[in-house]
């Protein structure tokens, strides 16, 4: 098992899922059922994520900031984007998977990293679900509708992370990551676990990966 990186897209079979992500802008990481891509289009989606930029100075229409490298090691895909004018700031993205859970679930570790030059700015990484999302009576848990998936925000990094909700409903529009004053040579860090089961879940296996998630050692990349 190992990660086919062909950029802008690199893709990872499990045996039981299709990881496919995205690098250019933005960036997706998607999880599909089954473990093949010759049936590719008959994939259903368990769950896909969006990771987009934004910096409060910067109007809402400029161009995405676009992946200048990205490399494997094991099972870790990591993805660069660079700071570039006019974007104040750059971000790193890793994506490790977690095939040792023992737990009954899969998981996708989502590392999620910004600097900059500047002597300030205020860069913001906004995560957003393709799918629907509510939040769980655990602050750091959010969970898919079909209760097969769940994104679980790592305790001692709930501070620089907001949930937003939809306009009209109670779903999850996206999580707000960072934001607030930073300034050069300062390196901001957050970690996120991507979980998902064959079968739908409850509520208490979610809370048992997330006390497995508290404990987990910090990536390489740290």
């Amino acid at each position: 098992m190992a990660w086919n990186l062909r950029l802008p897209h690199a893709q990872l079979e499990t045996g039981t899922a299709t990881i496919d992500v995205a690098l250019d802008s933005p960036f997706r990481c998607s999880v599909h059922d089954g473990g093949s891509t010759s049936t590719r289009g008959e994939l259903s989606s368990i769950l896909s994520l969006e990771i987009v930029p934004s910096e409060e100075a910067l109007p809402l229409n400029i161009d995405l900031m676009r992946c200048a490298d990205a490399y494997v090691r094991e099972l870790d895909l990591i993805a660069l984007y660079p700071q570039a004018y006019p974007w104040p700031f750059g971000f790193q993205v890793d994506v490790r998977y977690r095939p040792d859970l023992s737990l009954g679930v899969r998981a996708l570790e989502l590392w999620l990293s910004v600097s900059t030059s500047m002597l300030e700015c205020k860069p913001k990484l906004h995560l957003v679900p393709r799918n629907r999302f509510q939040p769980c009576s655990q602050r750091e848990i959010a969970v898919a509708s079909h209760g097969r998936a769940a994104l679980i925000v790592h305790p001692l990094d709930l501070a620089d992370c907001e949930s937003i909700a939809s306009s009209n409903s109670p779903d999850i529009a996206q999580w707000d990551v960072f934001g607030g004053f930073m300034e050069k040579g300062v390196i901001r860090r957050s970690r996120f676990l991507i979980v998902w089961s064959d079968t739908e879940e409850t509520v208490k296996k979610w809370e048992q990966t997330l006390d497995w998630f508290a404990q987990s050692p910090l990536p390489l990349t740290a």
